[in-house]
């Protein structure tokens, strides 16, 4: 039976006995900003302060206390990060894009929010940034990009010393997940925070702050376990500008700057972004295909450079438009195309590296600016994307290369099988605590087993493999999986945490303890952590999605891949006549949103060389359109033959 199945009879009860006295909206619908967790059959609920959110928890360990001595199921409730009430106002310091409201959602995919029942903290109070000194404390609904455009137009100005690439992910969200930023000698999210209120599975506000002896242990990676938090304060530095150099490279040039040149050891900040371009080994390794980010902290007083409030709204709108791109693209099932005859995958990948990284001699562009806009050097994000995440210590930044060279050699081997099963790219933040983040679209080829794949016992895929290597102790990563990405169930979480695994669950149970429950009846409890604390009693909940993952079995030549429909054909041909009219108009690509992914990510100073660096793009797109219309052609030929075969 699915474990969060209420019965009409547990229905009324709940609503009786909880809900009927709260100021509250309910709506029966949950799903985060991927659309990878959904689940219908569950109780949304708005709560708007925390008076309420405390009725609401106390009323229902009184419910839970008397079900459970009635042996029947206990209902479980769970916040969700962000806020659904969509309003330009909650992020106008950061952001002047009206449909930048779309990112205030949940944007974790892991099933952490299970529950019969699932929390938005609406209220002004939950928007809360109060500035005293450099002490702030920060409401559970304010996102990074938000606070961090606040805090530095404050006076005095304000900066967080780290923070991660997304800035529409929430700070309270981040760190009860143990989310992590770059910087060679920041601390993690949590390292920020001074003290924590939420309350408790009874209705009690509670505070813990650094005086507590468990504060350390419950403030590293809470998980929402303890209860619903209201508030965070954190600890600011003074407001600061960053300078920020970016880098075209091949693989080769990034290798040999981390092993010869102390490319981390010499900055304060690096970013990395690899775009698999699916060449055989070698000419792999020489494809620019890796952005580099470098930045350091300047003075506030230090003048802009390449950057001002003008520039930032353009660079915004471009990338809106590049993703308004995307969406277009997916109407048409271009992307189900792709997948469908993944030869053609190859092909848009280094299109997509092209615009995104640069090509070949690409100059170093050097930006100076506030260092919430240089940070946030991405903030437009496809809906359909898989994150897996892990983390992992080294004692010296060149030891992380390990972990991207089998990253690499995998994709390798999988490319050499003919499957591309990462359509989008692999971050490598910086920290001594070295992070890989491999995201993807979620329905790639030979990316991750379906459940019936599962049931059926076959063999793992790229993900899987990937989760493997970095968790299997005999490879002495020691990697740790994020807890808000994809998470591996068939893991013994306590053998892989070792001692503090078994203090965390110390210092719940003494949290616990005259609240009413215990940690493994308390409400906050779900089948997802039952299973990861070894006390499951029920399976975990299979997430509903609306975008299936669709097995193919075949994705070499044409005449062995799933056929693609006629009206499919009769898109992409008049997609491809529009397409191919476009390029033979157009050498100048810099003004032309609407062309896809033909938007010049150039850093070239000298007009030859801008001149030279668009004509290699334009080349990579005419290829890459070039076998797009050899294969619809091919599609079309075989659509024919199959009904000349049947007539």
């Amino acid at each position: 039976m699915d474990p969060l199945y209420l019965t009409p009879e547990d229905m009324t009860e709940l609503y009786d006995k909880v809900l009927s006295n709260l100021r509250i909206e309910i709506r029966p619908h949950y799903e985060n900003w991927c659309k990878t967790i959904q689940y219908k059959d569950v109780i949304e609920i708005e709560v708007y302060d925390t008076q309420t959110l405390c009725e609401l928890a106390k009323e229902l360990n009184k419910l839970n206390q008397e079900r459970i001595k009635a042996k029947k199921k206990k209902i479980i409730l769970r916040a969700a990060a962000g806020c659904i009430q969509q309003n330009k106002d909650r992020f106008k310091n950061f952001s002047n894009l009206e449909s930048d409201t779309q990112y205030q959602t949940s944007f974790s995919v892991s099933p952490c929010v299970q529950a019969h029942i699932i929390l938005h903290l609406i209220g002004k109070e939950f928007d809360k940034i109060e500035v005293n000194g450099v002490m702030v404390t920060v409401g559970p609904n304010v996102q990074i990009g938000q606070l961090e455009a606040t805090l530095y137009k404050n006076r005095p100005g304000l900066s967080l010393p780290v923070a991660p690439l997304i800035p529409w992910v929430t700070l309270v969200g981040l760190a009860a997940n143990a989310g992590h930023g770059t910087g060679l000698n920041q601390p993690a999210i949590t390292g920020l925070i001074e003290s924590i209120t939420m309350v408790k599975a009874n209705g009690e506000l509670k505070t813990i702050n650094k005086t507590d002896d468990d504060f350390n242990t419950i403030n590293g990676a809470h998980l929402g376990l303890f209860g619903l938090v209201t508030q965070v304060t954190i600890k600011c530095i003074p407001a600061y500008k960053l300078k920020a150099t970016t880098y075209a490279w091949s693989l080769n040039e990034f290798f040999t700057q981390v092993k010869d040149k102390n490319l981390y050891e010499n900055n304060e900040y690096v970013s990395v972004m690899y775009i698999p371009t699916y060449h055989k080994r070698k000419q792999e390794r020489e494809f620019i295909n890796v952005h580099v980010m470098v930045a350091k902290q300047v003075s506030i007083q230090t003048d802009d450079l390449n950057w001002s409030e003008n520039e930032q709204l353009h660079e915004d709108k471009h990338q809106l438009s590049q993703m308004n791109v995307h969406n277009i693209l997916s109407k048409l099932h271009i992307p189900d195309f792709l997948r469908d005859v993944s030869l053609l995958i190859p092909y848009a990948m280094r299109l997509i590296a092209s615009t995104q990284v640069g090509v070949l001699n690409s100059s170093p562009s050097i930006k100076i600016g506030p260092s919430y806009q240089i940070a946030h050097y991405q903030r437009q994000f496809p809906r359909e994307l898989d994150d897996i995440d892990f983390l992992f210590p080294v004692k010296q930044p060149k030891e992380m290369l390990k972990a991207f060279d089998m990253i690499i050699n995998t994709l390798e081997n999988y490319r050499s099988r003919f499957y591309y099963p990462v359509q989008m790219e692999a971050y490598q933040p910086d920290e001594y605590i070295a992070a890989i983040d491999i995201v993807t679209d979620p329905k790639s080829i030979y990316y991750q087993l379906s459940p019936k794949e599962r049931e059926e016992g076959k063999p793992n895929k790229f993900k899987e493999d990937i989760q493997e290597y970095f968790m299997d102790p005999n490879n002495k990563f020691y990697a740790k999986p994020h807890w808000g990405k994809t998470l591996p169930f068939n893991t013994n979480y306590a053998e892989l945490y070792g001692n503090d695994f078994k203090k965390f669950i110390h210092v719940a149970e003494n949290w616990y303890k005259n609240v009413g429950c215990t940690f493994y009846t308390s409400p906050f409890m779900n089948p997802f952590f039952e299973q990861i604390f070894g006390i499951v009693t029920q399976p975990i909940r299979e997430v509903k999605s609306m975008n299936m993952i669709r097995t193919i079995e075949h994705t070499f030549p044409i005449n062995e891949t799933k056929p693609v429909t006629d009206e499919e054909v009769k898109q992409l041909q008049e997609y491809m006549i529009e397409r191919t009219a476009r390029l033979d108009e157009n050498f100048q690509f810099v003004a032309h949103h609407d062309l896809p992914y033909i938007s010049l990510y150039s850093r070239a100073g000298d007009p030859n060389e801008y001149l030279i660096q668009q004509r290699e793009i334009q080349n990579r797109a005419e290829q890459f359109f070039q076998e797009l219309r050899k294969l619809v052609e091919q599609t079309t030929q075989k659509n024919i033959d199959d009904k000349t075969t049947l007539n």
